[in-house]
């Protein structure tokens, strides 16, 4: 059973982890239970932020990279289960 990471009302640094072992994930799939509204990652090729929404109506995928770290806005307090 992966662990779980608690997170607080606010922005959080979270790893992107898979036990499953996939490379990348849906952004609104990773951070499922969470009240999140944006997240940022950093792409290394462009040496730039990259900003990404909470899309719960599903019609746009926003991949997130395993093993990568983002920060993530919560609206209220949650447990992020890899």
């Amino acid at each position: 059973m992966p662990p779980a990471i608690a997170l607080v009302k606010g922005w959080n640094l979270v790893p992107a982890v898979s036990i499953s072992g996939a490379t990348s994930m849906d952004a609104d799939l990773y951070f499922t239970g969470l009240t999140w509204t944006r997240g940022y990652g950093f792409n290394t090729s462009t040496d730039a932020f990259v900003s990404f929404i909470s899309d719960t109506t599903n019609d746009a995928e926003t991949n997130i990279a395993i093993g990568k770290g983002y920060w993530i806005f919560l609206t209220k307090a949650g447990d992020l289960v890899p």
